[in-house]
C-alpha cells in the first residue's frame, strides 16, 4: 500500500496557532505551551522561524501572557 505525500501551508498553521493562543482561556495554558512547541518545531525545521511577541492584555480574551508568532 503506498501512503500519498500531503503538505499543508506553514503560513496557515501558523495563523491557526496564532488565533488559538489569543482566543483560548487562562485554563489552557498546556494546551498553550504545547502549540507554541509544535509550532516552533515546524517553522524551525521549514527555516521559516522569524520570533514572536508577547500579546498586550487589550489583545487577549482572558488573562495570562499570550505568544504571538511573526
Amino acid at each position: 500500500m503506498t501512503k500519498s505525500v500531503k503538505t499543508i501551508n506553514v503560513e496557515r498553521v501558523k495563523e491557526m496557532v496564532n488565533h488559538y493562543l489569543k482566543h483560548s482561556s487562562k485554563s489552557e495554558y498546556a494546551e498553550r505551551l504545547g502549540e507554541c512547541f509544535l509550532l516552533e518545531a515546524i517553522l524551525m525545521e521549514t527555516k521559516n522561524y522569524k520570533g514572536f511577541r508577547y500579546l498586550e492584555t487589550d489583545e487577549v480574551e482572558g488573562a495570562g501572557t499570550r505568544r504571538f508568532y511573526t
